[in-house]
């Protein structure tokens, strides 16, 4: 549960620091678009406006 929630929490943190741009946020995290794709889905990260 916790490992799922800095999960979570890293992923909008990288979006957020990168303007919410997924490619971006992916290659700070060190991570392919599709891997990041598939973390935004299985947190329910929709778009920019769940950031916050």
């Amino acid at each position: 549960m916790m490992k799922r929630a800095f999960e979570k929490k890293m992923i909008i943190h990288a979006l957020d620091k990168t303007g919410g741009v997924i490619k971006n946020a992916a290659n700070l995290l060190n991570l392919s678009f599709r891997s990041m794709r598939y973390c935004l889905q299985k947190h329910n990260i929709k778009r920019k406006t769940d950031l916050k």
